[in-house]
């Protein structure tokens, strides 16, 4: 049995190794969609209501989104699709990313709806219920996404 686990980590690490940009675009697109819809409004305000730069805002928000949030993505990604074989599932790299990738990218109406909220409304129950709407949408799909990845291998 430690022998067939320690084959499925060497699998996993391979799979890991492999740099598979063949999504980024999508991710991109996706970081950009958030970025857009739910910072910068955000952003508009906090500028407004402290005298702040907006650009300066804008701009460390963007690298932030664009060079280092896709690098978490991808070892959220990892380190899931290691708990799932740990679990003796038989997720592929690509089937965790999709998992992860697609939660993102199908919860961004609610992502838009909280940047509005905390645009117009700023802090408040609203902006945190908002919020709370949110997380329960990304987790369904993700968990959805990631229960088909441990049952398929692709």
């Amino acid at each position: 049995r430690t022998e067939a686990v320690l084959t499925e980590l060497r699998l996993a690490q391979s799979e890991l190794s492999v740099v598979d940009l063949n999504h980024l675009s999508t991710l991109s697109i996706g970081l950009i969609d958030d970025f857009d819809n739910d910072l910068t409004p955000r952003l508009a305000r906090e500028a407004h209501v402290n005298g702040t730069e907006l650009d300066m805002l804008l701009g460390a928000t963007l690298l932030a989104w664009l060079f280092i949030a896709p690098l978490i993505f991808y070892m959220l990604a990892a380190g899931t699709q290691i708990i799932l074989k740990v679990m003796r599932g038989r997720p592929s790299g690509y089937s965790t990313r999709l998992a992860l990738f697609w939660a993102l990218l199908a919860s961004s109406p609610l992502v838009l709806l909280h940047g509005l909220t905390a645009g117009f409304v700023g802090e408040g129950i609203e902006l945190r219920i908002v919020g709370l709407v949110w997380l329960c949408v990304f987790l369904w799909f993700w968990i959805s996404g990631l229960l088909v990845a441990y049952r398929t291998r692709s």
